[in-house]
C-alpha cells in the first residue's frame, strides 16, 4: 500500500479525534470525503519490479482508492472523491467540500490532501524545466517569485455547516467565510 494512503487514513483519524467525534457515530451518515493527491512516487518504484506485482498492487496504488478507503473504513455515505489538479488539488477538495455541505449533500466533510516525495524524478523534472526555485524560497503571487518549491505532507479539515456546528456544541477552530 502506498504510505500515502495510510498516512491519510491517520490524518483523518487524528482529525476525527481532535474533534471529539467518536468514528462509531460517524458511521453510516452523509459525510464526505475528499481528498487531493498527485504524487505516484510509490507506484513508480512498484511498477520498476514486474515480478513483484501481485493482486494488491493497483488498488495500493491507485489515487481514486485514496477517498474510497477512508469511506469504506469509516462506513461513510457521503461523496468519496480523489482530486487532482496538480497544485491546487488541495484548495480543490476543499472547495467541493464546502460545496457540498452547502448544498446539503453532505452534512459532514473530510478534505484534506497527502503529498510524499519518494523518487527523485519529480524534482529532476521539475529541476530541467526550471519550475524550481533556486533560493529554495516560495514567494507566492509575489514579484520575487522564481519558482516554486517542493514540499511533503498530509493535512485534514473536518467541516460542518456553521449554524449545526453552534447548534451541536462544536469546538470550532475556524470559520469559512466563503471559497
Amino acid at each position: 500500500m502506498d504510505p500515502q494512503q495510510r498516512i491519510f487514513m491517520e490524518v483523518a483519524i487524528d482529525a476525527l479525534d481532535n474533534s471529539g467525534l467518536s468514528r462509531e457515530r460517524l458511521a453510516g451518515t452523509r459525510t464526505g470525503v475528499y481528498v487531493a493527491s498527485y504524487h505516484n512516487d510509490y507506484a513508480q518504484l512498484q511498477y520498476t519490479d514486474i515480478e513483484a506485482v501481485d493482486a494488491r498492487t493497483l488498488t495500493g496504488t491507485l489515487h481514486s482508492v485514496l477517498a474510497n478507503r477512508l469511506s469504506y473504513l469509516l462506513d461513510l455515505r457521503g461523496p468519496s472523491l480523489s482530486l487532482d489538479t496538480a497544485c491546487s488539488s488541495s484548495l480543490v477538495a476543499f472547495h467541493q467540500a464546502c460545496r457540498s455541505i452547502a448544498s446539503g449533500e453532505s452534512t459532514l466533510a473530510l478534505a484534506g490532501g497527502i503529498s510524499l516525495h519518494l523518487h527523485p524524478y519529480g524534482f529532476i523534472t521539475f529541476s530541467k524545466a526550471s519550475m524550481l526555485s533556486p533560493r529554495g524560497i516560495c514567494n507566492v503571487f509575489d514579484a520575487s517569485g522564481d519558482g516554486y518549491v517542493r514540499s511533503e505532507g498530509g493535512g485534514m479539515f473536518l467541516l460542518k455547516d456553521y449554524d449545526r456546528a453552534l447548534a451541536d456544541g462544536d469546538n470550532i477552530l475556524a470559520v469559512v467565510a466563503a471559497s
